[in-house]
């Protein structure tokens, strides 16, 4: 990425950062709550305005589509590996554009609570699979994100 970029993304990095504070602090743990329709509709504007086709039988194909999107096409992340055990689903992201956000947060005892990716991957599981699904666990250690998805079934 240009310098340039970088600065564009810097920047737009602590507007998010400001806005998920914000919240947090009006909110409390409520905040998190909401990041669910916030994937839902970053959901629905990838899916119209950006062509996101994202298909599958099983979540890890819904997910392997999703971070093949935010890597090749979209650039927000180097890597992401994907494992399955059960129903639970473990996802690795390497060098996201998001990770200062979330660095930021959570060295302010925030819970990052709206990575695009995470939010993204819930709304597209429920939508694609009928699965609703929480998330476990959420780990910024940079360079790398881990995300454990647990898949709620009746």
């Amino acid at each position: 990425m240009k310098e340039e970029g970088m600065e564009v993304t810097r920047f737009l990095n602590i507007i998010i950062y400001g806005f998920q504070k914000a919240l947090w602090e009006v909110m409390g743990e409520a905040a998190i709550a909401a990041s669910y329709p916030v994937g839902k509709s970053m959901l629905e504007i990838m899916k119209k305005e950006l062509g996101l086709k994202v298909a599958g039988e099983k979540p890890e194909d819904v997910l392997n589509g999703i971070a093949k999107r935010l890597t090749e096409d979209f650039k927000i992340a180097k890597e992401v590996n994907i494992s399955k055990s059960g129903d639970t689903i473990t996802v690795e992201i390497g060098d996201c554009v998001c990770l200062p956000v979330e660095q930021r947060l959570t060295n302010v005892g925030i819970k990052p609570f709206a990575c695009p990716f995470t939010n993204i991957a819930m709304a597209a599981m429920e939508e694609l699979l009928g699965i609703p699904t929480g998330i476990s666990s959420l780990e910024v250690n940079s360079p790398k994100c881990k995300i454990v998805f647990e898949m709620l079934r009746e």
